[in-house]
């Protein structure tokens, strides 16, 4: 991914994680969603770990950033969540600074009509998601873009 990050200025060896996976209904359905934002933003604020969740239908897309080992321990608790399945995991690595700010999630919904990721719930749920390189592209083009746009917002917001 190549978009512009956020100043790392404690130098911290920052690493990033992203992927897919299918949610339940119950975890979206109801008081699941606001549940499981709650949830997810304290455990991510407990180990100073930021990102990104983007709803698609049933379909998660997360990006976890900040320490390794934190990162780890975020991603290793979803990892173990039963409200998730078919976890898959699109890239991970080193990263020069974090993409999404101070938050300990930010949230973004797409309805399933969104061109380039239709058929993305269907994927994750029956384990083709595994096989898909032309869908993995496109998910990380998008995490690119909701990337850049929430660098302008923060700029913006610097700037006023």
């Amino acid at each position: 991914m190549s978009t512009q990050a956020i100043s790392n200025p404690d130098n911290v060896r920052l690493y990033q994680v992203v992927y897919v996976s299918a949610a339940s209904d119950a975890a979206l359905g109801g008081d699941g969603l606001p549940c499981l934002l709650r949830e997810t933003r304290q455990k991510n604020a407990s180990v100073d770990v930021t990102g990104l969740m983007v709803l698609v239908d049933l379909a998660v897309i997360e990006v976890l950033e900040g320490e390794q080992g934190a990162v780890a321990e975020a991603f290793g608790s979803w990892r173990r969540d039963k409200r998730r399945e078919n976890l898959f995991v699109l890239q991970r690595g080193p990263i020069d600074g974090r993409r999404f700010g101070a938050c300990p999630m930010r949230v973004a919904t797409l309805d399933a009509v969104a061109v380039r990721l239709v058929g993305l719930s269907e994927s994750v749920r029956n384990g083709r998601i595994t096989r898909d390189a032309v869908l993995h592209h496109r998910i990380l083009g998008l995490i690119d873009e909701l990337a850049e746009r929430a660098f302008d917002n923060l700029k913006t917001a610097l700037l006023t």
